[in-house]
């Protein structure tokens, strides 16, 4: 009945209202995406655009208000704040947004700022900050990275490690190769924890590595994520020694880049070491960083760390919480100046996490944007 009176009213010459109510329909179900950007910062002055698309491209104008906001890379010394608002024509797909940057050759760590976007007109946002990464041309050179854009996983430089065997943890899942617990989509790493029967474990998930494929001794490392939460939830961005296999843990070396307890501790990160000559002798040392309001999972972090000949620093969107150096970490090895490979993983369960129950939602997912590898 509702589609033939306004088939009626269309028909008696009211056009106009018919395409404004079909605009509006077609501008509420479009979504504004705004993109991450990372470039070398030299000592010329230079400038970081900032894409942002529309999709399904809206056939009315949209507009949307925008501000930098500072980081770890400051205002007025790193870039020149900006703000006001980009129009994004009818018909159009995408539009961009360029930043200053001031030149200066600097021998210090990554920095970055945000790009936020505010009050979107005609569209809904999908995010509503974007992160602009300088890399110091004076302090380093991207050696390696991923940014998972491809359709699938790249299998020349990860592995899947699978079974169900607690690991070493009394963990419940059951690692899986393949794209069951692990994918690309949307230029996302994907690893998903699935409550489900394998073997006889009663959840699925998936473990990475890149271990014989990609290692590395000393350099800086970022891992752009969105972490799971969830009681009994643990997920890990991490790294061992490339000699584990000859002379096993801890003697190898572990860095936690980031560890979280999904429902204990869902707005904090762990970064750690560990040590030792044998696991009866097992060592560590390590900090933490609680966000001031909101959980880890709601929205993407930067994970890092520095790790130099003689100290490992932890960060959190380019801010320092924990450092640990080579006088700290004592007991009969050293096992810190050797090649690391990179671990990703969601575990479920286990010693620390303890058990999901009731009020655990699953599927839980951990998407990862890239994973960058800098050396001086």
């Amino acid at each position: 009945m509702r589609r033939s009176v306004i088939t009626t009213l269309c028909l008696a010459g009211m056009f106009a209202f018919c395409n404004k109510s079909t605009s509006s329909v077609n501008s509420a179900i479009s979504t504004i995406t705004i993109y991450d950007v990372s470039q070398t910062r030299d000592s010329i002055n230079s400038t970081v655009r900032f894409k942002i698309s529309i999709a399904p491209q809206s056939v009315t104008q949209t507009k949307v208000d925008f501000a930098t906001d500072a980081a770890t890379a400051k205002s007025d010394s790193d870039y020149i704040p900006k703000s006001g608002t980009v129009t994004i024509d009818a018909n159009q797909s995408e539009a961009f947004i360029d930043i200053p940057v001031i030149g200066r050759k600097l021998r210090q760590g990554i920095q970055i700022f945000y790009l936020k976007l505010s009050n979107a007109v005609g569209a809904r946002l999908e995010n509503d900050r974007a992160t602009a990464t300088l890399i110091n041309a004076g302090f380093t050179a991207l050696v390696w990275s991923d940014e998972f854009n491809g359709s699938s996983l790249n299998t020349l430089d990860w592995n899947y490690e699978t079974g169900g065997n607690g690991w070493g943890n009394n963990e419940l899942e059951n690692y899986t190769s393949g794209t069951t617990n692990a994918y690309l989509q949307n230029g996302n790493l994907v690893i998903e924890a699935k409550k489900e029967k394998l073997g006889s474990n009663s959840y699925t998930s998936a473990r990475l590595t890149t271990n014989g494929k990609q290692s590395f001794t000393y350099g800086r490392v970022d891992i752009r994520a969105r972490i799971p939460s969830g009681k009994g939830i643990w997920p890990a961005l991490w790294m061992l020694g490339s000699n584990i296999s000859t002379v096993s843990w801890p003697a190898c070396g572990e860095i936690d880049i980031m560890e979280n307890i999904g429902e204990t501790t869902p707005s904090k990160t762990y970064g750690t070491a560990h040590w030792g000559v044998s696991s009866t002798s097992h060592l560590s040392g390590g900090g933490n960083f609680s966000l001031g309001s909101g959980l880890l999972s709601d929205s993407f972090h930067i994970y890092s760390i520095d790790w130099s000949a003689d100290k490992i620093q932890w960060l959190i969107d380019g801010s320092k919480f924990y450092e640990i150096t080579n006088q700290q970490i004592t007991g009969g090895n050293f096992p810190f100046n050797k090649s690391f490979f990179f671990i990703m993983n969601v575990a479920v369960g286990g010693n620390w996490p303890g058990n999901p129950d009731g009020t655990t939602v699953f599927p839980q997912k951990m998407y990862v944007d890239y994973i960058r590898m800098y050396q001086k």
